[in-house]
């Protein structure tokens, strides 16, 4: 019986992951740049990897490999990224072999939006 739970649980799990895939795929199809994205499944422990492990994996150059931090701006009144200077989301992507400051970005992000909201 455990064994049936956990089959299920893995497969609707599978199935949540190909909706997603789709959604960001008709995203990328509508914005039109589709065209150079490519999608690749790894291994569950990819993050335990080595960054040159982790590059023949994708199939690049470790210095290729980036890293992506999504931010929500929970200071911002409306839903949309129509302001770069007062935008509900910001994407920061840098490449992996730099270590990211998180909460610098976060300070950057609130210091940006208050600014803008004075003027």
């Amino acid at each position: 019986m455990a064994s049936l739970t956990s089959l299920s649980a893995s497969l609707e799990h599978e199935e949540e992951i190909r909706r997603n895939i789709l959604k960001i795929k008709n995203e990328l199809i509508n914005h039109q740049i589709s065209s150079m994205c490519v999608f690749r499944r790894v291994p569950i422990d990819y993050y335990d990897k080595t960054l040159q492990e982790r590059g023949a994996l994708l199939q690049c150059r470790p210095e290729q490999l980036c890293k992506s931090i999504l931010f929500e701006n929970t200071l911002c009144n409306h839903n949309n990224c129509d302001d770069i200077h007062d935008s509900r989301y910001y994407v920061v992507i840098g490449n992996n072999t730099i270590h990211s400051h998180n909460y610098s970005f976060t300070k950057l992000i609130i210091i940006r939006s208050t600014i803008y909201k004075k003027n």
